[in-house]
């Protein structure tokens, strides 16, 4: 059965909010991803997937300008004992906690995973090695053999 879920959550819409209270007392892990763009006001709504038991949290900025604040909200999620998931298939922009951090080591860039540490699955069952790389189809979960798939 499901095992993993994970929810790219507009803080703004309540049938999400309602969709996590319904699925979070279940035994599957689940991963919430949020979009800080400098709009809007996280700290509420981590407390908020804290208090509801969410087990992870994924987080990103479009804005090179709001690493500063992302590394707050990171350090936020780590007093709630939210576990930081970086390596799954959401609209990741170059700033994310683990970006964050390997620039503080002196490292350039993020590890490269598409494809290899990760994949992204279309709701029709075409498997990408990440998301909005739709040229690059490697099989498709419904009609092909995984083993032809991940030879890709």
């Amino acid at each position: 059965g499901l095992d993993h879920l994970m929810i790219i959550l507009d803080p703004e819409n309540e049938a999400q909010w309602q969709v996590l209270d319904k699925v979070l007392p279940e035994d599957i892990f689940t991963t919430v991803h949020l979009t800080y763009t400098g709009e809007e006001f996280l700290q509420p709504h981590i407390d908020r997937l804290a208090k509801m038991g969410a087990n992870a949290l994924s987080l990103s900025t479009p804005n090179e300008d709001l690493e500063e604040k992302l590394q707050d909200l990171r350090d936020l999620a780590a007093m709630h004992g939210l576990d930081l998931v970086w390596d799954i298939p959401v609209p990741y922009s170059r700033n994310n906690p683990v970006t964050l951090e390997l620039e503080g080591e002196g490292y350039d860039e993020s590890p490269e995973g598409a494809g290899k540490a990760w994949l992204y699955i279309e709701p029709d069952g075409d498997v990408l090695p990440a998301q909005g790389l739709y040229d690059q189809v490697m099989g498709n979960m419904l009609t092909d053999p995984w083993e032809e798939i991940w030879k890709q």
